[in-house]
Formats: structure tokens, sequence, C-alpha cells
């Protein structure tokens, strides 16, 4: 059971990250308003921004798990990349975030985000834990 375990690892992550970019693009758009600039120009509100990174974090976790197939030692970048996925869209110091209304659509956005990205975590963590090919230091 163990040696196939890091391939179902792989898989719930690439599954994870079809999902985030799916919730982004097609069934879960965050919002499509624009701000007016003192100039009188309009730009995307932020989370329109946080959804292209976040589907750029996506891609890049699909295309890790599916190199993880044939290299196993590879789930710690999508773990990396997973976490980043997941505080991508908090509000929280270095990152993007959303609109701090609430209501609005790009929360749900936000929601995806956070559980295909805490989803993909955990199930690439536990594919490093218990691959039964990890080097393991042996003490006396």
């Amino acid at each position: 059971m163990k040696t196939k375990l890091v391939p179902i690892c792989s898989t719930i992550c690439l599954v994870c990250a079809i999902l985030a970019i799916g919730a982004a693009s097609i069934w879960a758009p965050p919002c499509s308003g624009a701000l007016e600039l003192t100039n009188g120009n309009m730009v995307p509100m932020k989370c329109a921004y946080a959804a292209k990174a976040g589907i750029i974090l996506a891609t890049l976790i699909a295309i890790c798990s599916a190199l993880s197939f044939a290299k196993k030692d590879i789930l710690f970048a999508v773990a990396v990349i997973s976490l980043a996925l997941a505080f991508i869209v908090m509000q929280l110091p270095g990152a993007i975030g959303v609109c701090k209304s609430d209501g609005m659509a790009c929360h749900t956005t936000a929601a995806w985000f956070i559980s295909c990205g805490g989803i993909s975590f955990i199930s690439s963590i536990t594919g490093i834990v218990l691959n039964p090919k990890r080097k393991k230091v042996k003490t006396k």
C-alpha cells in the first residue's frame, strides 16, 4: 500500500490544482469591478490580480504533481506552492488578498484557493512523510 501512496497523493494534488484553476476561471470567478483613480483611469480590483496569481500557482502545482509521478522527491515543491496558493488570498502582509467587503464574488474564489491549497498541502506532506523510498537518517 505504501508504494502506491505517492501516486495517490500526487493525483490528489493534481485534482486540487485543476479545481483551483476551474474555480478562478469558470464557476467562481473574482469580482469584475474596477477602481477609479484620481486621474480618472480605471484599474482592476486586487482580487483580479489574486486570481491571476492563483491560476499561475495552481498551474505550477499541476506541473509539479504531474512530474512527481516520475520523480518522487518533487512533492516538497508541491507543498510550498500549495501554501502559497492558500496564503495569496488572505489579508496578510505580503499577500495580495481580496476585497474587504463581505458577500463579494472574490470571497468564493478565495475559499476555493484556500481549500484546494490546504488539501494539496496536506496530501503532499503525507506523500513526503509516508514515502517508503525516502532517505532516512539512521542514528546509533
